[in-house]
Formats: C-alpha cells, structure tokens, sequence
C-alpha cells in the first residue's frame, strides 16, 4: 500500500511539472519551424526538414496531429508528450522489476530518477514529438524481447525498427541486451540476441543508405571512428554525469570497494553508460549540463538515453545498499541517493522555470511588435537583446516566427548577437526559416529589455504584467 502511495504521488508530480507546459501552450527552438508549418498549413515545410535530415518516418508523426488535431497545436503534441512520459515510465518499472529483478522501493526509486529528470524540459519544443514516441517505443519492445518468447521477440525485434529514427535507441536496446546476457549468458537467449543485432544493424545500414542525409544536411551525423580518439566528447559526458547526478560514480566506486560479489555488475553498468554515449560520440556531438539553465540549451539531449541507465543505476544502488557489512554505509548511501533524487528534482524545476521564462518573453516580443507596428513594419528589424546572457539565446528562425506572428506576414529580422543572414533562394528553404523574398531597404535598430527573467515561474504563469520595453532608433 505504501509503495503504491508513492507511485501516485510520483505520477502527480509527472503531471504538476507539465502544467507549465498546458498553460503556455507555445513552442522553443526548432519547434517554431512545425508551429509555423501548421499554422501557415504547409506540410512541405517538415516534409523537407525532416526527408533531408534522413528520418524519413518523422513526417508521418506530425501528418497525424496535422490532419486531426492542427487546430489544438500545439496543444495535442503537449497531451501526447505527457501520455507518452507517463508510458514510458511505466516500461521502466517494468524493466526494473522483471528484468533487473529490483525490490519495489528500489524500483520506485529508478522511475523517480526517470520520471523527475531535468532533461524533460525539451518536450517544451515540439520538435522533439519522434524522440518521446521512440523511446517510449523503444523501452516497451525492449521489455518484451527481454523475455525471449519466440512470437513476442519477433513481433517486437520488428516493431523496434521503428525506433531507430532516433538514431541513439539502438544502442540503448542493444546494451541492455547485452547488460542481461554479461550477468547471465544462456545460449539459446544469445541466439535470439545475435539474430536481432544482425537484423537491426542491416535494417539501419539499408535505411541509411535508401534515405540519407542531403541538402541542406548534406553530412549530417556523419560516422568518424576517429572520433573514438577524442577525449573531450568523452569528458562532456563525464561532465554531465558528475553534474547532475554528483553522488552515482562516487556511490558506484564504494559498491565496487566494498562488495566484491558486486564488481562484475558495476564493471556492466559503466559499460552501459559507456555504450550509450558512443552513438554520440561517434558523429562528434557532446552532452552540455549548462544546457539545462539557459533557454537555447539543447546539446542536452544527447543525454536521453543515458538518463534511463543512470535511473537503473540509482535503483540498483538503492537495492545493494543492504549488502553493505558496516551500517554506517548503508546510511550513507540511502542518505546520498534521496539527496541525489531532491537535487536532480530541483533541477528540473529549474530547467522548467528557465524554458517558462524564455517563452514569456517571447510572448512580450510578440506583444510589443504589434504595439509598434507602424513603425517597424516598414523596414527590416535588427533586434538587440538586452537580457543576461543564459536569457539572450534567439535564433534567427525564432526571431522570423515572432515577427510573422505580430505583423501577419514575413519580416526581415536578425538578433544582433547572431549578425544578418542571407535569404535562401529556394522557396521551400524560405518557407521553412520563415524568411522574406528579398531584404529591406531600410533598417529599424531596436532595443527590448523586460524584467520577466526576474520572476518566478508561478509569478509568471498566474500574472500577465510584466515590466517590459523596446525602443527604436
């Protein structure tokens, strides 16, 4: 009865942490580049993006919500974040209980460092629809391959093909796998297991080749084994982790000291951390924890599938606690984890304020264009940005979707920071960044400063006055 106390109040959590997220009911970063193909209803714009990025099944995500549910953009994406969330914590209890054999607190536990993550406030970026579905995807086919029934297997070994438009949820699938059959090798499950690596790794190559990057992603995610040989993308990761979640490694390397019965499995857990980043690392792209604080920060989800190891790790820690011969580390490692669990939790409410605060402000941009619109419609806009530097990150595709927002048409506009860009000659590429034919003539310099970052996050979402300017010259 406790612990299911418990998983109530961890799903209302879930749930309170996207209030914000219903409230304001907009989009970050390339998410503009969806709401912007929605409310103009143009397809092509996404069909584009994503068939020259090489994912050739995203589409097809957004055709859904834009042939039922484009009028409640962003709206019903936001529904689907949650509901996939919620799932997918859901797969990840399941994964602890059945397949890592953890108690129901230390299970509890894991889906806590899951669920209350700071690396969830990319879903404030619509962007990121494919990344919710295929992990949530991805961590149920795991669970079923995991029992290795022969229909089951098959049927899901399939199904989690679809995944792989995430580029990093075969390695999760694969290392888990592996994680299983290093702590307990069975021949007939190696089998199954090998089958599927060769399956995936053709379906990918084959999926890679038919549907590669080109255009403007020409190169895009490209493979370099020299990579392998870089130790700053390796230190990024190290970074992120140590960041975050300050007490795992240090927990990890009491386990391995004191508990010889435990070293095999510590060895298979920093494999899988190790085996999670490798995807990234192998196309170059490092992890940032900064990223979590600022409102252009994205470099963050790099960390996706890392966040569901390191949850593990927590829940395993949680369970081998007990093993421990002297009470006093005991204590301290139950002492640690729930100290952990409170700063990663205070993180995302930070991470969470901080993306409140940039769409805030984005509002008062909207707001105070259309208030001088007869003075700024008539020329190009270079817009300075007078806000601390974690508030001021504007690209020029974001500032193009404010400025279609308040004047009903395409504007010519660039932040000041970023400096003027050219205008695309391909209509497709100028629908996408939301770009005027031609430049302007003439140029409005403007300053806009606002007091809003100031705020709190319930400050902002309960009261609409703001203390906001801009000024022209």
């Amino acid at each position: 009865m406790g612990i299911t106390k418990y998983n109530n109040i961890l799903i209302f959590m879930v749930v309170l942490f996207f209030i914000p997220l219903f409230m304001l009911n907009s989009d970050l970063w390339d998410g503009v580049i969806i709401a912007h193909a929605f409310e103009s209803e143009n397809r092509d714009i996404y069909w584009n993006w994503f068939s020259e990025s090489g994912w050739f099944l995203t589409p097809l995500f957004y055709d859904v919500f834009y042939y039922i549910g484009r009028d409640y953009f962003p709206f019903s994406l936001h529904i689907l974040f949650l509901f996939s969330h919620l799932f997918s914590i859901r797969q990840v209890r399941v994964l602890s209980r059945e397949h890592f054999n953890f108690s129901d607190s230390s299970s509890l536990i894991c889906c806590c460092f899951f669920a209350l993550n700071p690396i969830w406030n990319i879903y404030f970026s619509s962007v990121f629809l494919m990344h919710s579905i295929t992990l949530a995807l991805a961590l149920f086919c795991l669970n079923k391959m995991l029992q290795f029934k022969l229909s089951s297997f098959v049927l899901c070994s399939l199904l989690s093909f679809v995944t792989f438009q995430q580029a990093s949820m075969p390695p999760l699938i694969f290392s888990i796998i592996i994680f299983m059959l290093f702590m307990k090798f069975e021949p007939r499950k190696s089998k199954y297991a090998a089958a599927y690596f060769v399956c995936a790794i053709g379906y990918f190559t084959l999926t890679s080749y038919l549907f590669p990057a080109h255009g403007l992603y020409a190169g895009y995610n490209n493979i370099s084994l020299t990579n392998l040989f870089k130790s700053h993308l390796y230190s990024s990761y190290l970074d992120y982790i140590v960041k975050v979640y300050p007490a795992v490694l240090l927990l990890l390397g009491i386990v391995f000291v004191k508990s010889k019965d435990q070293r095999k499995c510590v060895f298979a857990f920093m494999m899988l951390i190790v085996m999670n980043a490798i995807p990234f690392i192998l196309v170059g792209k490092t992890t940032a924890e900064s990223h979590l604080d600022i409102v252009g920060g994205w470099n963050q989800r790099q960390s996706i599938t890392i966040t569901v190891i390191v949850a593990i790790i927590f829940g395993y820690l949680w369970q081998v606690s007990d093993s421990f011969s002297k009470r006093v580390w005991n204590q301290v490692a139950y002492v640690s984890i729930i100290c952990s669990l409170v700063f990663v939790t205070y993180r995302y409410y930070l991470s969470t304020e901080v993306k409140v605060k940039s769409i805030a402000l984005k509002t008062e941009m909207v707001e105070l264009f259309k208030a001088y619109k007869s003075k700024l419609e008539a020329c190009g806009i270079e817009l300075e940005v007078s806000l601390p530097p974690e508030y001021r990150a504007l690209s020029t595709y974001e500032l193009n979707y404010i400025a279609w927002k308040s004047f009903n048409q395409r504007h010519y506009t660039y932040a000041s920071d970023n400096g003027p860009g050219g205008i695309f000659k391909e209509p497709i590429y100028r629908d996408k960044y939301i770009q005027s034919i031609t430049k302007p003539d003439c140029l409005n310099k403007v300053t806009y400063t606002s007091e809003t970052y100031r705020l709190a996050m319930h400050e902002i979402l309960l009261n609409d006055q703001y203390s906001y300017s801009l000024s022209i010259r």
